[in-house]
């Protein structure tokens, strides 16, 4: 998708209100980030846990996983 630059902006607007806005919309982009994060660290350590109770030995098998 395609972002449209408007050169037109409403009656009052101010930099400081579009600051806001920016600071508004980072800080719940944050806390999903994170929570994401979190998700994949887990995923990570139950695959790593599942691997190694199936095959102890498996660095030896040339398997890799990546994330």
């Amino acid at each position: 998708m395609r972002s449209r630059v408007l050169n037109r902006y409403r009656a009052g607007t101010t930099i400081e209100h579009a600051a806001a806005l920016l600071v508004f919309d980072r800080r719940p982009r944050m806390l999903v980030l994170e929570g994401i994060e979190r998700i994949k660290i887990s995923f990570g350590m139950q695959v790593g846990y599942v691997l190694d109770r199936h095959a102890p030995a498996g660095q030896r098998t040339g398997v890799s996983v990546i994330f």
